[in-house]
């Protein structure tokens, strides 16, 4: 099967009552096991709306979408900005050896996406700060309670 012949899953994010976004999920392979798994990390991402997220089911698929893609570098995920789209490496949510959660992979390629550039380095900054600043809400509250995080400062 080609790479490019994917099967189509398509995530509706309500925005308002109104109106409703779309993030493009497209699977190489219908029978993928790892399509619910990438579903339920996209959720907790900051996708653009207009994104399309392709996930290589397959280490050929993979192999494939790394040569047109022209990132054979890329071992976990890649996103092509101009084209508007990321492609995940379904090995990484089976593999112990990744390096880094499933989660951050998608984060740093966010990162890309709202640096609108190709470097790395600011795509992980942006990924840490995204990160810090959905854990700040949890934090404060804890420090409320005097929970283990730390306490409040006087």
């Amino acid at each position: 099967m080609s790479a490019f012949k994917a099967l189509p899953i398509v995530l509706l994010l309500s925005l308002c009552p109104h109106a409703a976004a779309t993030l493009r999920v497209l699977a190489t392979n219908k029978a993928c096991p790892a399509v619910n798994l990438l579903m339920a990390e996209i959720s907790q991402v900051p996708f653009p709306e207009d994104w399309t997220i392709v996930l290589a089911c397959t280490r050929l698929d993979w192999e494939k979408l790394q040569r047109t893609g022209d990132a054979q570098a890329a071992q976990r995920a890649f996103s092509n900005l101009e084209g508007k789209i990321t492609v995940v490496n379904g090995a990484i949510f089976y593999k112990d050896d990744v390096g880094r959660p499933v989660h951050r992979v998608l984060l740093h390629e966010t990162g890309h996406i709202h640096c609108r550039c190709g470097n790395e380095d600011q795509a992980e900054r942006w990924a840490l700060e995204y990160e810090r600043i959905k854990r700040m809400p949890a934090v404060a509250a804890a420090q409320e309670l005097g929970g283990s995080m730390g306490k409040k400062p006087d």
